[in-house]
């Protein structure tokens, strides 16, 4: 069988991480937010509305809001690695919590009164 090789590397991997797994997922988990830092920092690293600028509390915004649909073919982590690679300017922004929240309440039709 011609990719024999291919099947035991990945049951070794397998093996490896079901033994290591929490090392596994601290690893995993510095490397997403690294990788979340540095797209923050890409895209200017403030709240698009009101310049907030504490990283904790920034989101990343689909503009048109098509996130939803975005997610159904890609994972957060995939959408990630096309924010960082790709040129999207226009499509996603950077968001504070508050700011994210005030928009999709105004896209839902709440007025807050």
């Amino acid at each position: 069988m011609p990719y024999k090789h291919k099947e035991d590397n990945a049951r070794r991997v397998r093996r490896y991480y079901q033994s290591n797994k929490t090392g596994m997922n601290k690893i995993q988990n510095n490397y997403k937010r690294r990788l979340r830092d540095k797209i923050i920092t890409r895209y200017g690293g403030k709240c698009a509305q009101c310049g907030f600028t504490d990283y904790r509390a920034l989101h990343l915004d689909h503009i048109n809001n098509d996130g939803a649909e975005e997610r159904k073919v890609l994972s957060n982590y995939q959408i990630m690695l096309k924010m960082l690679k790709e040129d999207l300017s226009g499509r996603y922004q950077i968001l504070c919590a508050n700011c994210n929240i005030i928009k999709e309440r105004i896209r839902q039709g709440y007025t807050g009164t």
